[in-house]
Order: C-alpha cells, then sequence, then structure tokens
C-alpha cells in the first residue's frame, strides 16, 4: 500500500480506537521504567494530538526528575526543539494542530532520549510519519535513542514502503508489547558512535580507495585494543591525520611523527605511527601497479562477497596478510585484516538477526 493511502488509512483507525487513557497510562509506566528513560537527563518529547499516546504524563515525570525536556518546533520547514521548563510555560496552537512552545531557549545539549510519535509502525521499525520529513531530517545528524509510543492497533503485519531517508526507531512501546531493533551482538547500544557505525558503515561493501585507506588505518590502530576504543577517537584520528589524506601521511616526517605522539586524542604507539607512514607508501605503490587498492583487493576476492558469521579468521584474510606483509606493511596480520574486510563489506559478518543482515 503507498504511503498516503496507508497514512490516510491509519489516521482514521487512531481516530476510533477505544480506552486511548488506560491503554496511554500503560505505555507510559513501560517508557519511565525503561532503561533508557531512566539514563537519560535530555530528552525529546512531544505534546500528543487527542489521537495519539498521552504524553503529558510523560513530561510531568521527566521535569519532576529534573530532566531536560525539549519540544519540537517546526520553522522555516526544519524541525527545532526548545526546552521546557514547566507545563505552565506557554505553548502555542501551530497550523497542524500541534502544541509548540514559545521558548526561547534551543537545543545545544548531546540528546539522550528522543520519544517521538508517528502514525503507524512497522516491526521492522520503520515509521510512517505526517509525510513532512521533519523528524527524519533532524535525526539524521542528531545521534540518540530512538523510542516511539503507539497504540497496538497502529503496529502492521506488512512492511511499510521506506524511503533511503527514513530512520528506523530503536524500540517501539505499545500497551501490548515492546518491538526493539536487533543489531548485532557487539553494537554497544550505549555508543551513539557505536550504533551508527554498525548502521551505516559497517559490512556495506565498497571499493572506494578513501575509505578502503580510512579503514585500514583504523585497523592497523586497533591492534590490540577494542574497535569501539579507536571508534571514539575517529574524529581526533581525521583532524590529526589530514583528513586520512594518503599522499600526505606517506610524507610524515619524523617530527611529525613526534608531534602526533603527543596528541591525547590519538594512539601515541610509536610503532604503531610508524608503521602507518610505511603502509602508506605502500598503498600507493599498490594503487599505482593495480590502478587502485580496490583493483588489488579484488585479485583475491574475485569480486565476491563472503557470508561468514562468528569467525575470527579465514584463508582469504591470510592471503591477503601476508601479501601485505611481504610487500612491507606492518600490523597487518590475519586478524586485522579479517576485521577490515568484514568491515569494507568483503565479508558479511553480520547477526543472522541483525536487521542489517536482511538489508545486504
Amino acid at each position: 500500500m503507498e504511503k498516503d493511502e496507508l497514512r490516510k488509512k491509519y489516521l482514521d483507525i487512531r481516530k476510533n480506537i477505544l480506552n486511548k487513557e488506560a491503554k496511554s497510562q500503560i505505555i507510559i509506566e513501560k517508557v519511565i521504567q525503561s532503561d533508557e528513560y531512566q539514563k537519560a537527563q535530555v530528552l525529546l518529547l512531544y505534546y500528543s494530538l487527542p489521537s495519539e499516546v498521552k504524553t503529558i504524563p510523560l513530561i510531568l515525570d521527566a521535569l519532576k526528575k529534573k530532566k531536560k525536556v525539549y519540544l519540537p518546533k517546526v520553522c522555516h520547514d526544519e524541525l527545532v526543539f526548545y526546552r521546557l521548563f514547566s507545563l505552565d510555560d506557554p505553548l502555542l496552537k501551530s497550523s497542524f494542530g500541534v502544541y509548540e512552545p514559545v521558548s526561547n531557549e534551543k537545543l545545544k545539549d548531546q540528546v539522550d532520549l528522543c520519544i517521538l510519535p508517528g502514525v503507524c509502525f512497522d516491526k521492522d521499525m520503520h515509521r510512517l510519519g505526517f509525510g513532512k520529513g521533519y523528524y527524519d531530517r533532524f535525526l539524521k545528524d542528531n545521534l540518540c535513542f530512538k523510542m516511539a509510543l503507539a497504540f497496538e492497533e497502529t503496529i502492521l503485519d506488512e512492511a511499510i514502503l521506506a524511503s533511503p531517508w527514513d530512520i528506523l526507531m530503536d524500540k517501539i512501546i505499545t500497551e501490548q508489547q515492546e518491538i526493539c531493533l536487533s543489531r548485532c551482538s557487539w553494537v554497544n547500544l550505549k555508543n551513539p558512535l557505536d550504533v551508527l557505525y554498525h548502521d551505516k558503515e559497517w559490512g556495506v561493501y565498497s571499493l572506494e580507495d578513501q575509505r578502503l585507506y580510512e579503514f585500514l588505518v583504523l585497523e592497523s590502530f586497533q591492534a590490540g585494543l577494542s574497535w569501539e576504543c579507536i571508534l571514539n577517537k575517529r574524529e581526533n584520528f581525521r583532524k590529526a591525520l589530514d583528513n586520512f589524506e594518503v599522499e600526505k601521511i606517506a610524507c610524515y616526517s619524523k617530527e611529525k611523527i613526534a608531534s602526533l605522539l603527543e596528541n591525547k586524542g590519538l594512539i601515541r604507539n610509536r610503532l604503531k605511527m610508524e608503521a602507518m607512514v610505511k603502509n602508506s607508501q605502500i598503498f600507493l605503490a599498490i594503487q599505482k601497479e593495480f590502478g587502485s587498492f580496490g583493483n588489488y583487493l579484488k585479485t583475491f576476492t574475485k569480486g565476491n562477497i563472503w557470508v561468514e558469521r562468528h569467525k575470527r579468521a579465514s584463508s582469504l584474510a591470510d592471503k591477503i596478510a601476508k601479501d601485505l606483509q611481504k610487500r612491507g606493511m606492518k600490523f597487518v596480520g590475519g586478524t586485522i585484516i579479517y576485521a577490515y574486510l568484514q568491515a569494507i563489506g568483503v565479508i558479511n559478518a553480520h547477526d543472522e538477526d541483525c536487521f542489517k543482515s536482511k538489508s545486504l
């Protein structure tokens, strides 16, 4: 069913749902008891429409617990959130029929939890809103846990026709169930960077050389450490390493390496830093020999994608690692290269029940 038709159908269904007050009370109590809500200090909430789950009790609870509460306001086709200090604060009814804040204090804090409405949802965590894309655009650039409130009657058995820019929910709470987005077991759900990396980058097949180089550098620094540790420092690496420009890094001097070792935002390991420079020179040599580093990898992969789960090594990774080491690269052992091949999508290692496993 097309989105417009589906939207009209479920807006009508919502209007006729019985016992909204009682059902809302159950849903709000589930939210209040949830781990995500209890740990959140900065929340994005909304003032519910008559046909939606009643959010005033939730807003009151958050304010009582001294959480920072922000409500949405549409400004020039964009969603902007303003601080709500009390339910006595003035609110204005918009042209959409939604009550919006009059406060002058815009959202500046890192958001912990966004609780948002929707017309209907499917069990793959897709949300159908009112068709303007306000939340999708906002959440694209604002990392946080996304929790939707819905009546059971608005949960579809069939899939909503999704668009590439649609944002998936992390959890949907109804009066009867809680539906959670299934990700790989290694993802730290409390770390938005880890979640975003898993959802948007890890395992996505691409042999574009700039991406291949950046991931090779980061994976080489991971040796002996956790990937999450590297990921948390990724932007520091990007700033310090000339945005991962291989030509520049290949020319780093001893003085440059010494300055990098003083940077507390990086992994300050001299051997890895020196290896990075040498590896960059070899990366450029491989590009010259094969036309691109992607072409070099294809001599081993033949353009194929492997599906392998819960492994840390393979004959393919070992072959590539041995060849790179023969060429002079360091910190590129079989385990590191296996993780590298997973990251760039040559090996699809998403858990079977992970939502990304279905889409790759």
